[in-house]
């Protein structure tokens, strides 16, 4: 496999569902982002474009990561594993560690031999905006729409935004950037009719990745949001530590029913919880009662800290 950093450069703000529509999260998980690139697909290829990126994550040919933060620097999740700090009697430096997200990649070493400083980080900031609803004679219906917007670039600073790693075979990297490409003018998150979500991408290829990714280490800290079942789950789960998160949302699609249909809750493992082997997860059905089927994207990218 091929390790590639896509960063994503917002051109405008972006509504990232976080259960409210007065309100957004600044990133956006890999179930997410896997369900934005096979609406893409469809687009692209007809309803079979969905089934060639699931037949790609089958195949061991597309592994992706959580989008993560970034400016100058590229963050990873706070890991999910017990580190005795330095300054244990410092209760301002407890509470900036508890209301700690993400690290800097360069210093995570630190951060894991309990040297770690917090820092201040900002990389946009939330807002809400007024929308109106107008339907053929009705009168206007007002409401609020919640929207995250990025620092922009500076003179002589790099401008906040996203990124997320793509684990790609060689024969699957153009299929990819096609998509990828066609997303970004399709934008991605909520109310993309509304001119949100727009961005550019560079992408790199990351050599220097491959060990952390592929390695045998003590602990592996997932970079995405992931779920097994069945006796993968079971071994994995002794020595786990990990934070549940739950998945559930309408269906996006105008093929599937007549009607907006959710799709069925699941709970998966938050990136950033640790483990003491790898597994491979899966995309997981959850469809309900609808014409085809809705992929649950729940692959960990596993980066070996220990």
């Amino acid at each position: 496999m091929n390790y590639y950093i896509y960063r994503l450069i917002f051109k405008t703000p972006v509504h990232f569902g976080n259960g409210r529509l007065n309100g957004s999260m600044g990133v956006i998980y890999a179930d997410t982002l896997f369900s934005a690139l096979c609406c893409e697909a469809v687009m692209l290829y007809g309803q079979e474009g969905a089934k060639m990126l699931y037949d790609a994550t089958e195949e061991g040919k597309l592994l992706l990561s959580d989008t993560m933060p970034c400016s100058d620097k590229l963050y990873l999740p706070k890991p999910m594993t017990l580190i005795e700090s330095n300054d244990r009697g410092d209760s301002s430096l407890k509470k900036k560690f508890k209301n700690l997200k993400y690290i800097p990649v360069e210093d995570l070493k630190s951060y894991l031999m309990g040297n770690y400083t917090p820092k201040e980080t900002y990389f946009g900031k939330e807002d809400i905006r007024g929308c109106v609803h107008i339907k053929d004679e009705e009168d206007p219906e007002p409401f609020d729409v919640g929207i995250y917007d990025f620092i922009h670039n500076e003179k002589g600073k790099q401008g906040a935004g996203l990124y997320f790693i793509a684990a790609l075979s060689a024969d699957f990297v153009n299929t990819f950037d096609d998509i990828m490409t066609s997303l970004s003018y399709s934008g991605i998150g909520g109310k993309r009719s509304s001119g949100y979500g727009k961005f550019d991408f560079v992408k790199k290829e990351n050599t220097s990745l491959q060990k952390r990714l592929e390695g045998d280490f003590k602990l592996y800290m997932s970079l995405s949001l992931s779920m097994s079942e069945g006796e993968e789950l079971k071994s994995i789960m002794p020595n786990a530590s990990y934070e549940l998160i739950k998945r559930s949302g309408f269906v996006f699609s105008e093929n599937y029913a007549d009607t907006p249909l959710k799709k069925r809750d699941m709970y998966c493992f938050k990136s950033g919880a640790c483990f003491d082997r790898r597994f491979k997860g899966r995309v997981f059905d959850v469809s309900a009662n609808g014409k085809h089927p809705v992929y649950r994207y729940a692959k960990p990218l596993l980066f070996g800290i220990m």
